[in-house]
């Protein structure tokens, strides 16, 4: 082979994934024999996805399952597990042990990988759903935590939603300013802080004055802006209850 770079790709026979890498090459001949071997990897992710499709959900959790973490779709499973566990078992807790099998790593952590913004979004939905059944079950301290830690993701993720693909865009930034303010709704509710119910009002607010009004409203995000304008209201009517009515300067 001449020197420079060459991309070396092979086709893998059916149920493994193709191999492609770009190789700097010193004039001569390219090895790839003994330990230099390419070992194709098993395309597991396509075998769950026909699974999926069939409408075999566990059959598909388990075969995503198999993948271990040195398989380069290692991440990406974790991902499609916790969609699953999210959107389709009704699962918030085992989503959540997904999404943080994900965020863990430490190039999706600190957001240089932006495939997975997406991870750390359904980690902060999964985070809430988790804290509203803690909540119905009447584990107030535990849904208190699971709201805190929904509400830090969440604030965390919200400066990288433009590494968002253009499709998922709008929905993404109506989910997170949406939950965003739901969380300190709920927390409000439960702590009955004034401070929460100001911060309340005021993300309410922003969301309904800002996402809701500039970016594209399909049917899901209607469904949010109408709540979010009932949330609004009540927050509002709280925060004039809450607060003493003043006359001259004195309270009265």
């Amino acid at each position: 082979v001449p020197s420079g770079f060459v991309k070396l790709q092979i086709e893998g026979p059916t149920g493994y994934k193709n191999f492609s890498e770009v190789v700097e090459l010193d004039s001569g001949t390219l090895d790839l024999t003994g330990a230099n071997a390419v070992v194709l990897e098993k395309d597991i992710r396509a075998s769950a996805q026909k699974l999926l499709t069939s409408g075999r959900v566990e059959q598909a959790v388990a075969r995503l399952r198999e993948i271990p973490k040195d398989h380069s779709d290692y991440l990406l499973a974790r991902h499609e597990l916790g969609e699953i566990y999210l959107t389709m078992l009704g699962q918030p807790e085992k989503a959540v042990q997904a999404f943080e099998e994900v965020t863990a790593n430490a190039e999706v952590k600190g957001f240089n990988d932006k495939r997975f913004v997406g991870s750390h979004i359904n980690k902060g939905i999964a985070l809430f759903l988790q804290a509203e059944s803690l909540s119905k079950s009447g584990d107030e301290v535990g849904a208190k935590k699971s709201y805190a830690q929904s509400i830090k993701v969440l604030d965390e993720v919200t400066p990288q939603l433009r590494f968002v693909p253009r499709d998922q865009y709008a929905q993404a930034v109506h989910n997170v300013a949406f939950h965003k303010a739901l969380i300190r709704h709920r927390l409000w509710k439960q702590t009955k802080d004034l401070g929460l119910l100001n911060e309340t009002v005021k993300a309410w607010d922003q969301y309904l004055s800002g996402s809701a009004v500039s970016l594209p409203v399909d049917e899901e995000s209607v469904h949010y802006v109408e709540n979010a304008k009932v949330y609004l209201r009540q927050a509002q009517t709280q925060l004039a209850n809450a607060t003493p009515a003043t006359e001259g300067g004195e309270q009265r």
